[in-house]
C-alpha cells in the first residue's frame, strides 16, 4: 500500500481526515467515505491510508496535522468503548493543530448516553466556533450534500465546487448571523442625513439594504482585481477560480436586482478575462433582453493582466426592465442642440420640380414667409454657379417650420441669401470611453486635492461622475458595492452641485486595514476611516451641504 505521506501527496493536495469510532460491523462510515469520494472530495481514511509496518498513532497525528479539516463520525459506540480514540483526535485537531471539525451524529445521542468522564467534553463540542454539527441517520447523500456545502463555505481556498445558485442559498443562510446598526453620522445637519455609508462585508451590506427599504436606481459592481488573472484551463485551480468568479457575480447581481427600482440598472466593469462569465451570469438573472449597453473602457496604462494588449475593460449595463429604463434617452435629449442644415438639395430642379419655389426673407433676416411682402428678398434654391435646384422639403412642411422658428436665413459676405433648417443634434454616448481621467492613477490625483495622504485604490470620481450622469436619474440613489476611497460619493455630490439634482449615495466597504507604514495607514487605520473623512471634506465644498451628510452603519457578524 502506498504511503500517502512518504509520497508527498498529503502535503501537496488538500484532504479531509476521517475520524470515527464505530462497532466493528458498522459499515455506515464506509458508505459516507464512498459518497465523499464520488463527489470529488479527497479524504484520509485509515482503512486505505495507514501503511503496514508503521506506527499508526504517529501516522494519524501526521494525517491530522496536514489535513484541511476533520470529518468526525459519532455513534453511541463512542461512549461505551474504553478507549475513545476520536476524543484524542478531536482534541489534537482543535487544540493542537487548530483545525475545523465537522461532526456527524449517526445515532441519536441523549444526555443519559454520555458517561460522566466525557460529559464536559461533549458540552464543549457544541460551543466551539470551529465545530460544525450534522444530525443525519440513513440519508447519506443528503448529509454529504450539507457537509460539502458547509466545507466549501468555511474553507478559505475551496476544495469543493458548488454552483452559483448553491453558493447564493448558503450565503443567505449565513446572513442570518449578521446585524446592521447605526454607528454615527457625519456632515452638516447629520441628523437628517439621506446618504449611507456601510462598514462591513460588502455583499452583506447589499443584502441588508432591502431591510432598510432602500430602492436603488443604479447599483455599481466592480469585481476585485484578483479575479483578473488568466484562467488556467480545466485544472483544479482554474476551475476554482471560475467558480469563485461566478459565485461572486451571481450573489451580488442577484442581491442588486432585489433592491433595484423598476427603472433601475446594474452597472459592472469587467476585464477581458471574465467578460463572458459576467454576461452569462447577468443574462441568467437580469435577462439578455435587458442589456442596455456594453461600452469599452480604454486605458493607456495596462489593466491587471498578463495578456499582451490587455488595456481594455468593459462597462456592462443591465436594466431590471429595459422598457422602463428611460434615463439614457433623457440624457441624450438633455444635451441636444439645433444645428443649421442647408435646406437646398444637391440635385438639379428637374429631378424635383415641385420643390423649386421661392422663400421670402426680410433684409434683417428676422422674417421669412412663402408669401411676398414689402421689402422681401425672393430666395430660390440656387447653386454657386447660378443653377436652380430644389428644396429638401415641400412648401407645406416649410411653412410649418417657419412658424415654429426652425427655418432661418443667413447672408453671405457677397450678399447672397441662404436658407437653413434647424435640426436637432443629439448628445451621443460614446461606445468607447478613453479619457485619461478615467484611469486608476487619477484616483490618487483627485484625493490629493483634499487630503495630504495618498490612496491609490478604487475608480476615480471622474469616471463615476460620467457613469452617474448618463445612467442615474437626477433624483435617484446610487449604490457602490466596493466603494474604496469614496469616489462615488464625490461624483454624486459634484453632479448635484452642478445641476441641482437630488441624487443620493449608498457606499459599501469592508474595513480593510491600510499599510501601517503609509501616511494614510498611520493616520486613519482602515480604508473606511479614510473614506469617511474624504467624503466629509468633499461635502464641505458643496453649495448645498445638507445634501452631503451621511449616516455610517456597521454590518457585523453576531455569532
Amino acid at each position: 500500500m502506498e504511503d500517502k505521506f512518504d509520497s508527498g501527496v498529503g502535503n501537496e493536495e488538500k484532504y479531509y481526515f476521517i475520524s470515527y469510532n464505530v462497532d466493528e460491523n458498522d459499515k455506515r462510515v464506509d458508505a459516507y467515505v464512498e459518497e465523499f469520494k464520488s463527489r470529488g472530495l479527497n479524504v484520509w481514511y485509515d482503512v486505505d491510508a495507514l501503511p503496514v509496518g508503521q506506527r499508526w498513532d504517529a501516522q494519524i497525528a501526521q494525517g491530522i496535522k496536514n489535513c484541511e479539516a476533520v470529518i468526525m463520525f459519532v455513534t453511541k459506540a463512542l461512549f461505551v468503548k474504553k478507549e475513545p480514540y476520536v476524543v484524542t483526535e478531536f482534541d489534537l485537531a482543535t487544540q493542537f493543530y487548530k483545525k475545523k471539525v465537522y461532526i456527524v451524529q449517526l445515532d441519536k445521542i441523549e444526555n443519559s448516553d454520555v458517561p460522566d468522564e466525557l460529559a464536559n467534553w461533549w458540552v464543549i463540542i457544541g460551543k466551539l466556533q470551529t465545530v460544525y454539527s450534522f444530525k443525519y441517520k440513513d440519508d447519506v447523500s443528503a448529509c454529504v450534500d450539507k457537509i460539502m456545502k458547509t466545507i466549501d463555505f468555511a474553507a478559505g481556498d475551496r476544495s469543493v465546487l458548488l454552483t452559483p445558485e448553491q453558493e447564493y442559498k448558503l450565503y443567505l443562510e449565513r446572513m442570518q448571523n449578521y446585524r446592521l446598526n447605526i454607528a454615527h453620522r457625519k456632515g452638516k445637519n447629520p441628523e437628517i442625513a439621506s446618504n449611507i455609508y456601510i462598514e462591513g462585508e460588502e455583499t452583506a451590506g447589499l443584502y441588508f439594504l432591502d431591510t432598510l427599504d432602500v430602492k436603488a436606481n443604479l447599483v455599481f459592481l466592480d469585481p476585485p482585481q484578483n479575479f483578473g488573472e488568466p484562467f488556467e484551463g480545466k485544472t483544479l485551480k482554474g476551475e476554482k477560480q471560475k467558480n469563485r468568479l461566478k459565485s461572486f457575480l451571481y450573489t451580488n447581481v442577484k442581491l442588486a436586482k432585489e433592491i433595484l427600482t423598476e427603472n433601475g440598472v446594474v452597472v459592472l466593469i469587467v476585464d477581458e478575462h471574465y467578460l463572458s462569465f459576467a454576461k452569462e451570469i447577468c443574462e441568467s438573472i437580469m435577462n439578455e433582453n435587458n442589456l442596455v449597453a456594453m461600452l469599452g473602457l480604454s486605458h493607456r496604462e495596462k489593466v491587471v493582466s498578463s495578456v499582451v494588449g490587455g488595456n481594455n475593460e468593459y462597462i456592462l449595463v443591465y436594466a431590471k426592465e429595459k422598457n422602463n429604463f428611460t434615463r439614457l434617452q433623457e440624457y441624450i435629449e438633455e444635451g441636444s442642440t439645433k444645428v443649421p442644415v442647408s435646406l437646398m438639395r444637391m440635385g438639379d430642379k428637374e429631378s424635383r420640380p415641385t420643390l423649386c419655389y421661392p422663400i421670402y426673407v426680410s433684409e434683417d433676416l428676422k422674417f421669412l414667409s412663402l408669401k411676398s411682402f414689402d421689402g422681401a428678398v425672393e430666395v430660390y434654391p440656387t447653386s454657386k454657379d447660378g443653377e436652380k435646384r430644389s428644396w429638401r422639403l415641400s412648401a407645406e412642411l416649410v411653412e410649418k417650420d417657419i412658424a415654429s422658428g426652425d427655418i432661418v436665413a443667413k447672408k453671405t459676405e457677397d450678399g447672397k441669401f441662404l436658407i437653413f433648417k434647424l435640426q436637432k443634434s443629439y448628445r451621443k454616448v460614446r461606445s468607447v470611453w478613453g479619457d485619461d481621467s478615467f484611469e486608476y492613477r487619477f484616483t490618487s490625483v483627485e484625493i490629493q486635492q483634499l487630503m495630504k495622504e495618498k490612496l491609490y485604490f478604487g475608480r476615480p470620481a471622474a469616471l463615476m461622475r460620467e457613469l452617474f450622469d448618463v445612467f442615474l436619474d437626477p433624483n435617484g440613489i446610487a449604490v457602490d458595492v466596493n466603494s474604496v476611497a469614496g469616489s462615488s460619493a464625490r461624483a454624486v455630490m459634484e453632479l448635484n452641485d452642478t445641476d441641482g439634482g437630488n441624487r443620493r449615495f449608498v457606499l459599501l466597504q469592508h474595513p480593510e486595514k491600510l499599510d501601517e507604514r503609509s501616511d494614510a495607514g498611520k493616520k486613519y487605520g482602515t480604508v473606511c476611516d479614510f473614506a469617511e473623512e474624504y467624503i466629509k471634506r468633499v461635502g464641505s465644498f458643496m453649495k448645498e451641504q445638507e445634501k452631503t451628510a451621511f449616516m455610517v452603519m456597521e454590518c457585523k457578524q453576531v455569532n
